[in-house]
C-alpha cells in the first residue's frame, strides 16, 4: 500500500505527465495510465478497485502492465514508499565552530527617514518593531565586531580563502555614517582584513558624493530599494511627510554609476536594485523600466513579494493581475535574455527547482543553524535573521551565544513541523523557516496559509518547469 501523501503528479503544457515523489525527490515521466493508476493509489484503494475503474477505459492487459512497470519503477528508484520523519541531530556550538559565523549584521539604527507603506517596521507587522531613534553606540559595534572576528578565528585559519562579510542594516543605515566609516577603519586596521565583504541595504535617498566615494573605495556591495517607474515606487516608498522618493532615488543612482565607472579604485561589487511588488504592482511596466534604463538594466540582486502573512497591509486574498501575463514573456524571453526584469523575477525558482540541492533530504526546509548569520541590534543583543522579530534573542555582545535558548528554539521549531509536515507530499521543497515561524507565543508555529500556499504553487512551479525543458533540455545548465 502506498503512503497517501508522499508524491503527487503534474503535467506539461504539451500534455506529459510527470510524477514527483517527495521522499526521493525524484521526477520521473510516467504514461496516462501510470497517472491515473497513481492518482487512485494516492487514495489508497485496492488494486482489485483500481482495475475495476479503469476497465472502463483501458484494456486489462494495458492495466496489468502499467501496474507492474509502476511497482518495477518504485523497485528501482525507491518511489512511493511511506515517508520517513526527519531526524535532526545539531551540536549547534561545534556546527558553527566549524563552519563559522558567516555574516555580523549590525542594525545601525532603528530611524529611517522613510515611510514605506509596506515595511516590516511600518506597524502593519504584529510581530515587529516600528521605527524609533535608536542608533547603534560606536562601542557596541565595536564589540560586535571583535566577537566575530574572535569566534571566527578558528574558521579564519582553516579558511583562508572564504571571504567575510559584515552588513549593515536599518532602517535607513546611512543615517548612521560615521558610525559605519569608523567600523570600516577599525576592522581595516586591527584585524587587517582588506579582502573582507562589506554590505549596506539602503533605500538611495541620502546617497551623495562623500557617502558614494567611501562605499566604493572600501569595495561595498550597495543595494538600494527601487520599485521601479515613480507612479510604482512612489505608491509605497515615500517620505515621512507623504511625498514621494522616486526622483531622489534616480538622481543618486546616476551619481553611484557614474563614480563607480569612473573610480581609479573600481569597485568589484557593482551596486545591485532591490525591488518589492505587491498584488497592485503593475509588473509589466516594472518590467519595461528596469529593461529600458540604462543606469538599472540587468542590476537587480532581489525582486520580492510582499507576503500577506502577518500583517494589515495586505489580505491574503490578494492576488497580482499581471504575474501570469509576466509569464508568458518569461517563456518566451528567458534564453534570449537571461538577465532580463522578467528573467530575474521567474529565474530563481526555477534554478531551485532544477538544481540537485532539492534531491538532499531537506529536514531543515529552509533554516538556517541559529548563529550562523549573527545580527545585532543598538544594544548589543543577538538575533538570528534580519528577517525575524526581536522576540527571540541568542545571546549578546556581553555573555556571547546563548547556547540553551538557541537549542530550544530549534527544537521547537523542529517539533512543530515534524508534527505538522509530515505528511506532506511537498516538504522537500519547502522553505518554512524561523521567519516565516514566528507566533506570539514565543514558540514557532507553522502557518496554514503558508502550507496551502506551498501545496497549490509548488506542483505549478514543477509543471512550468519541466514545460520549459521539453522545449529546452539545457536552459538551466547554468544553475548547476
Amino acid at each position: 500500500m502506498l503512503s497517501s501523501l508522499s508524491y503527487f503528479v503534474f503535467s506539461t503544457k504539451k500534455g506529459n505527465y510527470y510524477v514527483y515523489d517527495n521522499e526521493t525527490g525524484i521526477v520521473y515521466p510516467i504514461t496516462e495510465i501510470q497517472k491515473e493508476i497513481l492518482e487512485l493509489y494516492r487514495h489508497q484503494y485496492s488494486i482489485e478497485y483500481i482495475k475495476n475503474i479503469l476497465e472502463k477505459k483501458y484494456i486489462p492487459k494495458e492495466i496489468d502492465k502499467e501496474i507492474d512497470n509502476i511497482k518495477l519503477i518504485s523497485s528501482k528508484y525507491k518511489l512511493f514508499v511511506p515517508q520517513s520523519a526527519p531526524e535532526i541531530h545539531c551540536n549547534i556550538e561545534e556546527v558553527n565552530k566549524k563552519k563559522g559565523i558567516r555574516q555580523l549584521i549590525l542594525v545601525v539604527t532603528e530611524n529611517c527617514n522613510l515611510r514605506c507603506k509596506y515595511c516590516i517596521y511600518s506597524g502593519h507587522y504584529e510581530m515587529h518593531r516600528t521605527h524609533s531613534k535608536n542608533y547603534m553606540p560606536i562601542e557596541i559595534a565595536k564589540k560586535s565586531v571583535d566577537f566575530y572576528f574572535n569566534y571566527n578565528s578558528e574558521y579564519i585559519e582553516t579558511n583562508p580563502q572564504n571571504q567575510l562579510c559584515i552588513g549593515f542594516y536599518g532602517g535607513e543605515p546611512l543615517l548612521n555614517f560615521e558610525l559605519i566609516k569608523n567600523i570600516v577603519h577599525y576592522v581595516n586596521a586591527k584585524y587587517n582584513q582588506n579582502d573582507i565583504l562589506y554590505t549596506i541595504t539602503t533605500n538611495g535617498t541620502l546617497l551623495n558624493d562623500e557617502k558614494i566615494r567611501f562605499l566604493v573605495d572600501n569595495n561595498f556591495s550597495i543595494n538600494i530599494s527601487l520599485d521601479g517607474s515613480q507612479i510604482e515606487h512612489d505608491r509605497n516608498r515615500v517620505y515621512a511627510n507623504n511625498l514621494g522618493t522616486h526622483g531622489d532615488v534616480l538622481e543618486n543612482i546616476k551619481k553611484l554609476y557614474k563614480i563607480e565607472k569612473e573610480s581609479k579604485k573600481p569597485n568589484k561589487n557593482e551596486f545591485k536594485i532591490m525591488t518589492c511588488f505587491d498584488h497592485k504592482s503593475n509588473l509589466l511596466e516594472v518590467s519595461d523600466f528596469f529593461d529600458n534604463n540604462v543606469y538599472l538594466k540587468n542590476r537587480h540582486a532581489r525582486i520580492m513579494k510582499i507576503i500577506p502573512d502577518k500583517t494589515t497591509y495586505c489580505s491574503s486574498d490578494d492576488k497580482n493581475p499581471f504575474i501570469k501575463k509576466l509569464h508568458t514573456q518569461f517563456q518566451q524571453s528567458y534564453e534570449k535574455n537571461k538577465q532580463s526584469f522578467i528573467s530575474t523575477f521567474f529565474g530563481p525558482q526555477y534554478t531551485l527547482l532544477f538544481s540537485r540541492d532539492f534531491y538532499k533530504v531537506n529536514p531543515t526546509r529552509g533554516n538556517c543553524i541559529p548563529g550562523s548569520k549573527l545580527v545585532v541590534d543598538y544594544q548589543g543583543n543577538f538575533h538570528m535573521c534580519d528577517k525575524m522579530s526581536n522576540n527571540y534573542p541568542i545571546g549578546n555582545i556581553h555573555t556571547g551565544f546563548n547556547y540553551k535558548i538557541m537549542k530550544q528554539f530549534m527544537n521547537s521549531f523542529y517539533e512543530n513541523i515534524s508534527n505538522h509536515c509530515k505528511d506532506c507530499n511537498v516538504s522537500r521543497l519547502c522553505m518554512l523557516c524561523f521567519a516565516n515561524c514566528e507566533d506570539k507565543s514565543g514558540e514557532f508555529k507553522v502557518d496554514k496559509t503558508i502550507c496551502e500556499r506551498n501545496k497549490s504553487s509548488l506542483p505549478m512551479n514543477l509543471s512550468n518547469l519541466y514545460s520549459l525543458l521539453e522545449e529546452n533540455p539545457n536552459l538551466f545548465n547554468d544553475a548547476i
